[in-house]
């Protein structure tokens, strides 16, 4: 396939056929490949792509980790089920509802405020309890 100019149509076969090509070199290799976004011109295309080992974390991954243990520390919050709730993630820009945790039962996920993340899963008021 000869590419004369890239348009919407083009790119999205591009995504498919770089897809396909990475999966096969990611099995072969042990890493795992994403395409993102993808811009173009008529005359030339620009594509992000992650790599990660597979089973890994990506880097955004790691930073909702890091701060969700932050958190946690500082507002002695539970990582562990709590009544059928897990906290799974802090969002530091949101600032309304940072938190969110994940309903075991229904594997639903929820977001939070700071007051509704200490009442669920904070460790003084389960000490209390």
């Amino acid at each position: 396939m000869t590419i004369a100019t890239f348009d919407k149509a083009v790119c999205q076969s591009l995504r498919a056929e770089l897809t396909a090509l990475l999966a096969k070199y990611g099995e072969a290799h042990g890493v795992e490949f994403a395409i993102g976004n993808i811009r173009f011109t008529s005359e030339s295309a620009d594509l992000k792509l992650s790599v990660k080992v597979k089973g890994g974390k990506t880097i955004e991954a790691q930073k909702v980790d890091a701060a969700l243990q932050l958190q946690a520390k500082l507002n002695d919050l539970l990582l562990t089920e709590v009544s059928g709730k897990v906290l799974t993630g802090y969002n530091s820009r949101s600032h309304k509802y940072p938190f969110i945790y994940k309903e075991v039962s229904t594997g639903k996920f929820y977001k939070c405020n700071k007051a509704s993340a200490l009442y669920y899963f904070g460790k003084k008021l389960r000490q209390a309890a």
